[in-house]
């Protein structure tokens, strides 16, 4: 590697200066003034081909360089500019952090932090989200938002930002409330559903052997704050057979699963007669949309042959299941329970 030269600014640097030792690149910066959003680089690569003393440009690029350290997305300049962090101290302010690491295992953001100062006020975040179509190479924009960190955290009122605050604290949980259901007495012989210690436990005699062509409507509702109805946000058929010898892991295949360690469910179709039971089996916080906010929640779910809601549907079981969705700081109320308290027990409308 040939030496090369630099030339920098006295408004924004105190000093710079760059060495090649030993085919490695050395680098020391003093800066003056913050590097804030609109900070670009030109980058322009050039060849020396041969004996010729002329360099030939390769290419020619401007870049957004805090857009480049805070994507998502890994391309050269990124790969390049991570490799840098294993040997410097950027990315982080080395004043108020000791220590600053976020990554992404298994879909899930891990961030370890340690503190250097205490977090005043005045401390403002700049949330950007960009989306990119199908086929296509760019990210569009979608908002930003800048905000205050101090008064996201005081402040009472129901935010987006706040609400995503509150579920870091503590992984959610879910806290049953109460449940309904109704059988055909030519399926089942009998059938019953309880709640016990925040558990659901079902019994059941079934009749008829369950054959392909058992389907089940699911309607995820949620009520709002100070609201009477519930609002659908989440309704679809499943063919309960296909789904549960299907390979691919979803949500519904991942709550059979886990069912399946407390019943003696069959893995698969057609089941036969004989009495069927799930016992002690509790809804875990990875089973549930960390996207959904914390609240009451209601889940419909209607199994059946036939055409749904058709003069050709056969319902064999319905069953409602009232449940919260909640965080340690954004509390459910539960009534009785040590969650909090407000119009519950939910009714069966």
């Amino acid at each position: 590697m040939n030496p090369g030269e630099s030339k920098f600014s006295p408004k924004y640097f105190d000093n710079f200066t760059i060495d090649i030792i030993n085919n490695t690149l050395n680098l020391d910066m003093v800066t003056i003034k913050p590097f804030t959003r609109g900070f670009k680089v030109h980058l322009d690569v050039s060849i020396s081909l041969g004996k010729t003393k002329q360099y030939r440009k390769v290419f020619s690029n401007v870049l957004d360089t805090c857009g480049i350290v805070a994507a998502v997305k890994t391309n050269i300049f990124k790969s390049w500019f991570q490799s840098m962090v294993d040997h410097g101290n950027f990315s982080f302010n080395r004043e108020v952090f000791s220590k600053f690491t976020i990554q992404i295992t298994d879909g899930k953001i891990e961030l370890d932090m340690d503190l250097l100062r205490a977090l005043v006020n005045g401390l403002k975040g700049h949330i950007s989200f960009e989306f990119r179509m199908a086929k296509t190479k760019s990210y569009q924009s979608v908002f930003q938002h800048d905000m205050n960190y101090c008064g996201l955290l005081r402040g009472t009122q129901e935010t987006l930002y706040r609400r995503w605050y509150l579920s870091m604290l503590k992984e959610r949980r879910v806290e049953f409330v109460n449940t309904n259901y109704t059988f055909s007495p030519i399926h089942f012989k009998n059938f019953s559903v309880s709640l016990v210690n925040n558990t659901i436990n079902m019994d059941m005699e079934l009749l008829k052997p369950i054959t392909r062509g058992f389907k089940v409507h699911i309607d995820y509702q949620l009520r709002m704050a100070n609201a009477k109805n519930y609002q659908s946000i989440f309704s679809r058929h499943v063919d309960v057979c296909a789904m549960v010898g299907t390979v691919k892991d979803g949500l519904l295949k991942s709550w059979f699963k886990s069912m399946t360690k407390y019943s003696n469910f069959m893995l698969n179709c057609p089941v036969e007669v004989g009495h069927y039971y799930m016992h002690n089996w509790k809804m875990g916080s990875s089973m549930t949309h960390q996207f959904l906010h914390p609240g009451e929640y209601r889940s419909r779910v209607n199994f059946f042959y036939g055409k749904y809601q058709t003069k050709t549907e056969d319902r064999v079981l319905s069953i409602i299941l009232n449940f919260c969705d909640y965080s340690s700081v954004v509390l459910c109320p539960v009534p009785g329970s040590a969650y909090g308290h407000s119009n519950c027990p939910l009714d069966f409308d």
